[in-house]
């Protein structure tokens, strides 16, 4: 297990990517960035805690999440007060199957639940945007529901998501 302390405010690029036995991951309370594949391949890690605080993923040119590869990664607690799902935050996260986004959030960043294992998402009111594959080859997602505030998806932010057979896209969109 590790404890990020709330001095720290970024985690780059690799540092826990392999740690196989990481389980339990308690992440700083003002973290900001996250470095691409961060916690790739902790085939250990079942859950997490993102802090309000999460703005930005730092890309690689591999388009690679900080979670990627995290097989095992089932329940995700993201805090009130985040106003956006940073870009690739769980991409790659297959085991991902559902997640309660917080009433404050109000973008979703682009390829942000990419190949991820969600079945089912429901859009709070306060979500203005979707950004660019946002839910790409979700392949399990059978169900989504828009909210009314919903002003943007963008380009195949649903794409390749199979399982989906009908959505409602609000008249504000």
């Amino acid at each position: 297990s590790v404890t990020i302390p709330d001095s720290v405010t970024e985690i780059g690029e690799s540092a826990f990517s392999g740690c196989a036995n990481l389980s339990n991951v308690k992440l700083s309370k003002t973290l900001k960035t996250l470095g691409s594949r961060a916690f790739k391949d902790c085939t250990a890690l079942t859950s997490i805690v993102i802090p309000k605080t999460l703005e930005r993923i730092e890309l690689d040119g591999y388009y690679t999440g900080p979670f990627g590869g995290c097989t095992v990664l089932k329940t995700v607690t993201l805090e009130s007060g985040m106003t956006k799902i940073a870009e690739l935050l769980f991409y790659n996260c297959s085991s991902l199957e559902s997640i309660v986004i917080p009433d404050s959030v109000t973008a979703i960043g682009d390829a942000a639940f990419s190949y991820s294992g969600l079945r089912a998402v429901t859009i709070p009111d306060s979500v203005t945007i979707i950004g660019d594959s946002a839910f790409y080859n979700c392949k399990a997602l059978t169900s989504v529901s828009l909210p009314d505030s919903l002003t943007e998806i963008e380009s195949s932010a649903f794409r390749e998501c199979t399982g989906l057979t009908s959505m409602m896209v609000p008249d504000s969109v």
